[in-house]
């Protein structure tokens, strides 16, 4: 591809970065590639607006172990013809495999030679976001299914769609039903502050809260059943 910059495989002290029409788009995790590779999560995020939630991020829990890069349209444009033609030729594919140190259809039963032990998915909770998700677990499932049998490889950072405040008191719901459920059971719900919240345009304050409690904010995603 001769808009992004080489990654060797296995560089072990390479911090190197891709770039992307001459924009460097991946933020390296410091100890990617070393020996304490396995420690590191690359962050994969849709679009550059979640990028700016997850660098953001990277100030509470620093850049030494993790790394962040922005899926772009032709990730979330792939569709069924790609997959039945070469989905390897797809551009954003072949950036995953190269950051990640992935070596084509390897059967992985640990993390040894991978630049990162683990990905992170950060989408909106829409549409878009839920289709990003199904085709990155898809070509995992597809071209390197053993990884997806390694627990905690794969996990979603998942931020709430609903926030309710009363005084000092404050509440998440991450899906609408999720809020319906404790509205109808809560008399008082009409005294609390309700606000919709907005992935894409999360507070500082808010997303520094959240990756300050990361754990309460991650779902597991594997081990994937194939």
């Amino acid at each position: 591809m001769n808009n992004i910059n080489n990654i060797a495989d296995h560089d072990k002290t390479s911090n190197s970065l891709l770039l992307r029409n001459g924009n460097m788009v991946l933020s390296d995790a410091q100890n990617a590639g070393t020996d304490d590779a396995q420690s590191c999560t690359l962050i994969l995020t849709e679009g550059d607006s979640m990028k700016s939630i997850a660098l953001t991020g990277l100030n509470i829990i620093g850049p030494k172990y993790f790394g962040v890069f922005p899926l772009q349209g032709s990730f979330l444009n792939i569709d069924q013809a790609q997959w039945d033609n070469n989905i390897l030729e797809n551009e954003e594919i072949q950036n995953i495999e190269r950051i990640m140190g992935f070596q084509c259809k390897k059967e992985y039963k640990n993390l040894s030679g991978l630049r990162y032990g683990s990905i992170m998915i950060m989408v909106n909770q829409d549409q878009y976001g839920s289709h990003l998700k199904a085709v990155l677990i898809s070509f995992l499932r597809q071209i390197y299914p053993s990884v997806l049998q390694i627990p905690d490889f794969l996990v979603e950072f998942v931020m709430p769609s609903i926030q309710a405040t009363k005084e000092k008191e404050l509440k998440e719901f991450f899906t609408i039903a999720e809020y319906e459920h404790w509205a109808r059971g809560e008399p008082d719900s009409h005294q609390w502050d309700i606000k919709n919240l907005k992935q894409r345009s999360a507070s500082e304050a808010d997303v520094c809260r959240y990756f300050r409690d990361m754990k309460n904010y991650l779902i597991i995603l594997t081990p994937i059943a194939l």
